[in-house]
């Protein structure tokens, strides 16, 4: 419903939410580029038949026509080259990955060393999956600016959003944009892999040489590890460089080596949902040199040596004697001394796990359980995020409605059209049948002539004034931007919407803090997917900008991109409690901002202000906690939008706003990493005046919404042991096609089986059914339970049954899993909308 609203709300709204497939055109084909000149390089074109067999040239002696990617180390990746304009003056080498290693889905870098041996100045241009036979299907064209000195090697970088599965399109072009040297590649992409990426960084080329050899735990399955190889010069300064990596290991490596943009792009890596895993021993001050305490605040003292103790899941102990440990202590951090004090910190999405010794110094990588021990590390880093993209879940949702809400931006800013026919209406009446009628009562029917063109000057006033709200001369900047503040430092995340005001060329100059800015493809909501866009994503010296064609009038396109900054904003203030059935406490708005339609929301329970003024508090208490319906759907809040906006609340513009607004958070809160069975989570969000933008410059007109938010985990008040709010979060199914929709638990089928699986140690005494009898859409559902004792599915919950526990849950619990069996009330062909009811879980004290 929330969606049909969102387009059909206005006339611009549908002409923004047409799709997007992004084009370049470039002719590849050696007769076209036979025509590029160069005034400084001389150029060389090879020949080639029609087919084509014969046109590979530069390649290693293999008659296979593939060639080693050149990178030292390198244990991944082949590559067929194809050289297409050769040149005598320049000779190029392509990495690409990392250690080799590239996955379809994921963003990449791709390294050009060239080496000239003439002065040159111009523009290097890579195309992505690019087809020789169809050009017009590459996504989109990078490029960089160049000015190299005579006999000098070069290196150029790019960050693409993904390589695809075609070939790579290199050209150098001249400052007439003439083509002076080209080839083509075809890299070897991985397509979807169940198994776990570390990336290992570390002076000892043979660290972690059995890495390989260890399995991962995931929610539903054990899965295979892969390690990538990683060195200082290739390390990416770029986040899309790091997508392939679930785990970055570091070990006896000095990172302050890398440079200041390597180590952001780490940061924000983490913050997006990596797992770093700092292993230190005597090598600590190397290790830990090139963090800052904004990221990682910790105070060491030095090392010394130790007995180690490491405890298994089992219950088994594994000595290792005389192992240096550095006395490390990570605030905000959680300290497992099973794992031998090994500290594990939660930064945004991700994970930062602080080993205090060495994970291959020789008393801990010649033990009988070093295996076993890195298992439990990396199960010990293992989040949400991690699982995710293991299981194969790619798409980001709140990325849709981040667009979404970049469009609501301009909703409440333009006229609505029925005023215009209210306008024509009124204009008819008094120019037609009022005035005949009046002029003939007065007798002077002959001044007809006059007053028609009168009233008609009059309406064309009256139209002309209310169109210039329609009036767009310069692209429109829609933009939408969030941003934690939940720590010293602030990740932030744009949205942004750009369209052309008629079919014409553009460019946007990029904001230097967001130097990987990306175009979102047609599943997030672009514009313009049944006509042709050239779009090229331009660096140079001066920054980044953006260029696209439209030949459509209010054509546009979609970018994302995202920020790591010092947090310049400020901070919620709260002494918030978490119970099982609400929230209670106060929270602070200590920023600079005046804050509006605040909402402050654990698992199940929320709290709505329409304004928060900077420096002031808001106290909440049980009582006024809000319960949400239907898991995280788009109309959770349901209680709160009928109160403010009366039950017609799916019909109005500025409930839409609001609701996309918050559904995005709602994503956002349900992607963040997973915490402890006892603990839930906090989220408290806001709207604030702020100015949201991707772009430098005055260009285009701008309208931008600006959002803040925190999500923390916090100990359950009333709780003594695990506890799950929503036990579908557990079912190993959820990251693969099932019968019901994994974030709002609508049903798509009469019957819905799902498997939950708890962790080790749960102890789960009691499941109870948290809907209420009045919910009509869950009221009615029954749900079964499998019997391990009979081997038959058992009636758990009918006809507002609510708890199940102790030696009546026993016959449905073993080995730490439940199967449940919902039956909803469907009947024939009557489709109703039928949702899970929501089921929770306790278990007792550890």
């Amino acid at each position: 419903m929330f969606k049909n609203n969102l387009v059909c709300g206005s006339a611009i709204a549908i002409m923004l939410l047409t799709n997007l497939a992004p084009v370049t055109q470039i002719k590849a084909d050696a007769a076209a580029l036979s025509q590029a000149g160069s005034k400084a390089i001389n150029t060389v074109y090879d020949t080639q038949d029609d087919e084509g067999d014969d046109s590979f040239a530069e390649m290693d002696d293999e008659s296979d026509g593939t060639t080693e990617i050149s990178a030292d180390g390198s244990t991944y990746g082949k590559i067929e080259r194809k050289i297409i304009t050769r040149n005598p003056d320049i000779s190029v080498s392509l990495n690409y990955g990392i250690d080799g290693y590239a996955v379809y889905d994921s963003g990449s870098q791709v390294v050009l060393n060239v080496h000239t041996d003439v002065e040159f100045s111009g523009r290097v241009v890579l195309m992505p999956d690019y087809d020789e036979v169809y050009s017009d299907s590459a996504t989109m064209k990078y490029s960089q600016e160049i000015d190299w000195g005579a006999d000098s090697d070069n290196t150029v970088k790019f960050y693409v959003n993904e390589l695809g599965y075609g070939r790579l399109l290199v050209q150098i072009e001249d400052e007439d944009g003439q083509v002076v040297y080209a080839e083509s590649d075809q890299p070897s992409v991985s397509g979807y892999e169940m198994a776990t990426t570390v990336g290992v960084l570390s002076d000892d080329r043979d660290s972690f040489e059995n890495l390989e050899d260890a399995r991962v735990r995931t929610q539903s399955d054990s899965v295979s590890v892969r390690k990538l190889n990683m060195q200082t010069d290739l390390f990416p300064d770029s986040l899309q460089g790091l997508e392939v990596v679930h785990y970055i290991l570091i070990d006896k490596y000095d990172t302050s080596k890398l440079s200041e943009d390597q180590m952001e792009a780490l940061q924000e890596w983490v913050f997006e949902g990596g797992t770093l895993i700092l292993s230190l021993g005597k090598d600590a001050d190397r290790v830990l040199g090139g963090f800052n305490s904004k990221f990682i605040n910790y105070e060491l003292n030095g090392s010394s040596s130790k007995n180690v103790t490491v405890w298994s899941d089992k219950g088994s102990s594994t000595e290792y004697k005389k192992v240096s440990v550095a006395d490390i202590s990570v605030y905000g951090a959680q300290v497992n001394d099973a794992l031998g004090g090994v500290s594990v910190l939660d930064t945004g999405y991700g994970r930062v796990v602080v080993v205090p010794y060495s994970l291959v110094s020789k008393p801990v990588a010649g033990g009988s359980g070093e295996l076993q021990l890195m298992e439990m590390i990396l199960k010990a880093g293992y989040t949400d995020k991690i699982n995710n993209f293991v299981q194969g879940s790619f798409y980001d949702n709140s990325a849709g409605y981040g667009i979404i809400n970049a469009i609501n931006t301009n909703r409440k800013k333009v006229v609505s059209p029925y005023i215009f026919i209210v306008i024509l209406v009124v204009y008819l009446i008094l120019c037609g049948p009022v005035t005949y009628v009046v002029l003939k009562k007065l007798r002077r029917r002959e001044w007809m002539w006059i007053t028609v063109p009168a009233w008609a000057l009059v309406g064309t006033i009256a139209i002309y004034i209310v169109s210039t709200r329609y009036s767009v001369t310069r692209p429109l900047e829609l933009t939408f931007e969030s941003a934690d503040i939940s720590d010293n430092i602030m990740r932030q995340n744009v949205y942004t919407y750009i369209i052309g005001s008629k079919a014409d060329s553009y460019s946007v100059d990029v904001n230097s803090e967001y130097d990987n800015v990306q175009v979102m493809d047609e599943y997030y909501g672009d514009a313009t997917y049944s006509q042709s866009m050239n779009i090229e994503r331009c660096a140079s010296d001066d920054g980044i900008t953006m260029k696209f064609d439209t030949h459509i009038p209010f054509g546009g396109i979609s970018l994302q991109a995202s920020s790591v900054t010092t947090n310049d904003i400020g901070r919620f203030d709260s002494s918030l409690k978490l119970y099982t059935d609400g929230i209670e406490g106060s929270v602070k708005n200590n920023t600079a901002y005046d804050m509006r339609d605040v909402v402050v929301m654990t698992d199940g329970y929320y709290y709505c202000l329409d304004s928060l003024p900077a420096g002031e508090s808001m106290d909440i208490n049980k009582l006024q906690n809000r319960k949400m319906t239907n898991g995280l759907s788009i109309d959770c809040m349901k209680n709160y939008y009928i109160y403010r906006f009366g039950s017609g609340y799916n019909y109005d513009d500025e409930a839409d706003v609001m609701m996309s607004r918050n559904y995005y958070m709602l994503l956002k809160m349900g992607a963040y990493s997973s915490v402890p069975s006892g603990m839930g989570r906090i989220a408290v969000w806001a709207t604030i005046d702020k100015e949201a933008d991707i772009s430098d410059g005055q260009s285009s007109e701008k309208y931008g919404n600006y959002v803040v938010y925190d999500i923390h985990p916090q100990d359950y008040e009333d709780l003594d042991g695990a506890y799950y709010s929503n036990i579908y979060t557990r079912d190993v199914n959820r990251f693969e096609q099932s019968d019901y929709d994994t974030d709002d638990l609508m049903m798509y089928s009469d019957q819905v089986d799902i498997d939950i699986c708890f962790q080790n140690d749960d102890n789960i005494t009691t499941v109870t059914r948290e809907s209420s009898t009045k919910d009509e859409s869950t009221a009615n559902v029954i749900v079964k339970a499998y019997n391990f004792y009979t081997d038959n599915y058992d009636v758990i919950f009918v006809n507002g049954s609510q708890e199940i526990e102790g030696d009546r849950l026993a016959p449905y619990i073993e080995n730490n899993e439940m199967r449940l069996r919902c039956i909803s009330p469907h009947k024939g062909e009557d489709y109703t909308e039928t949702y899970l009811p929501r089921i929770s879980a306790r278990g007792g004290g550890q």
